[in-house]
């Protein structure tokens, strides 16, 4: 009986549907959606639920109304996919709460949820990030179920399932156990692809033993191998040599490259990292070199205004006293200004060169190799600079600490 009669509602609302039609818009997809829509409905009423269905579910695709999620929602609900059914009427009125079939919709989700609970329980997916693909599968070998995060499944009851997909992320699994009348939250969490580089791994002899951390991956001569991006440390093994070990930082889709001489086997040793003050020492340099430069420009400018009224005020009559005053005050404020932004500029000058020196000398001093000891235990003498920025009373003192 209840077979019956959603037949006959499903044919009295599918021929409503084709008068109430979403309006769309004059585009290829639109009208590819709309002659979908059409054929799927002429389907349905012929009783031919699931090639109706498919129909729908390309038309949503392309115009994700509504008013076809509710025909695809329907068409399920006919096949007896009675939980599909339930989450496709969900996203129709997630879409628009007030579309022209929602109260029937309600209606029916309302029918459903008793229906499903006496044999299916509630699962609740998310995902990190959000809009994965979702495909669902029991353990009875059923239809596989895609759906996108975040939605509410009913599962029946026994194993199920849930394998995230999504675009530069690793895909999750899990498998969970669903007992009827359940409701189960879910999350799945896919971690980003691992950005890769290519390792080229290059020894002056064949038949040598290449190792990447601990794992040999083979023997040379090697074709460049495409690796995870980060630091490794490579190592080489040959009968009657001891082994060479270099540390190589692999960037994400560049090359980077390990050449090894068996012949001379310190030779292309990877220096210490360059300290990062060099490179800042320079242009702190050449900013201040600057900003003298400047300053000393404005001092031989007002020096220049300050002559000029030293001149005005000599050249004022006995009866502009006044006038010859206030021109010889500006004269001694624009000479005691000028006289400040020279000294300025002198202190920018020595700074300059002070910083462009050390910078100079961090960037071409020779770098011992960060994995080349002493082989007599004694250690190595070394000359390093630290510069300092300490705040005193009057603002800051900028130095540097030598160590040797």
């Amino acid at each position: 009986m209840h077979r019956i009669l959603m037949t006959t509602l499903v044919t009295a609302l599918w021929i409503g549907a084709l008068d109430a039609r979403p309006s769309l818009a004059d585009s290829t997809e639109a009208d590819q959606a709309g002659s979908l829509v059409e054929q799927g409905l002429t389907l349905a009423r012929k009783g031919q639920f699931r090639k109706a269905a498919d129909l729908f579910e390309r038309a949503v695709k392309l115009n994700p109304d509504p008013t076809i999620l509710h025909s695809l929602a329907r068409a399920r609900e006919e096949m007896g996919e009675h939980a599909l059914a339930f989450e496709t009427f969900r996203q129709a009125l997630e879409l628009d709460p007030q579309y022209i079939y929602a109260q029937d919709a309600r209606d029916r989700m309302a029918f459903l949820e008793r229906l499903l609970m006496s044999t299916h329980g509630r699962v609740r997916v998310t995902s990190t990030p959000g809009a994965a693909d979702v495909y669902i599968s029991g353990s009875g070998g059923s239809r596989e179920t895609r759906l996108i995060t975040p939605f509410s499944y009913w599962a029946p009851a026994g194993e199920l399932t849930l394998l995230g997909k999504k675009d530069g992320f690793v895909e999750s699994e899990k498998k969970l156990t669903v007992a009827a009348g359940d409701d189960t939250a879910v999350e799945l969490v896919l971690r980003p692809v691992a950005r890769k580089g290519f390792l080229i791994v290059s020894v002056s002899a064949p038949g040598a033993r290449v190792f990447v951390g601990d794992k040999q991956i083979g023997v040379t001569p090697l074709e460049p191998l495409a690796v995870e991006a980060k630091p490794y440390q490579v190592r080489i093994e040959m009968e009657g040599l001891a082994p060479i070990k270099r540390d190589v930082l692999v960037l994400a889709d560049q090359e980077s490259r390990v050449v090894i001489d068996l012949n001379d086997p310190d030779a292309g040793l990877q220096t210490a990292p360059t300290s990062p003050w060099g490179p800042v020492l320079l242009g702190s340099g050449g900013m201040a070199l600057v900003g003298g430069l400047v300053m000393h420009l404005s001092a031989l400018s007002l020096a220049e205004d300050s002559r000029a009224k030293s001149a005005e005020a000599e050249g004022y009559e006995e009866n502009e006293k006044l006038a010859a005053e206030r021109a010889l005050e500006e004269y001694y404020e624009l000479r005691s200004e000028a006289r400040t932004n020279e000294a300025v500029a002198y202190i920018g000058y020595g700074v300059a060169a002070t910083c462009i020196g050390l910078g100079a000398y961090m960037l071409t001093s020779p770098q011992r190799s960060a994995n080349a000891g002493s082989t007599n235990g004694s250690e190595d003498t070394a000359l390093s600079w630290t510069p300092l920025l300490v705040p005193a009373r009057d603002g800051f003192f900028a130095g540097t600490r030598v160590s040797f």
